[in-house]
């Protein structure tokens, strides 16, 4: 979400008037729960149906708030990189995510084989 206080871009708030009557008349969205959206920052996940998922997902909160969400940096070239931040979005360096993942893998399993007692530093760790 963003910081208490701020307004939508003016991107975001084009976005969001453009959006209203596709997303109202044609899809039908119906949103239940936003009375319940804190006033100060909070995390909105949901399944990630399509590329499309923060385009209906912030729509609810808009005019008020505006939605923040990840995009992978390779997304990031220009000109797509000002409709982007525009939107909201900020990059995530999605090859440093997945290796950060194995890593932590790793190291639970490595963790696993010591515990056990199995492991050639088995024998210098307590």
């Amino acid at each position: 979400m963003n910081t208490p206080g701020m307004r939508p871009s003016p991107l975001y708030s084009v976005i969001g008037a453009l959006s209203w009557p596709v997303l109202h008349g044609l899809y039908r969205l119906e949103a239940e729960g936003v009375e319940n959206v804190p006033a100060g920052g909070c995390v909105v996940a949901c399944n990630h149906v399509s590329s499309f998922d923060p385009w209906p997902l912030g729509l609810p909160l808009w005019p008020r708030r505006q939605l923040r969400f990840m995009a992978k940096s390779e997304l990031y070239w220009w000109p797509l990189t000002i409709l982007l931040n525009g939107a909201g979005a900020f990059p995530v360096l999605t090859a440093l995510v997945v290796a950060l993942v194995a890593l932590l893998a790793l190291s639970a399993a490595a963790v696993v084989l010591l515990r056990r007692g199995r492991g050639a530093l088995a024998d210098r760790v307590g």
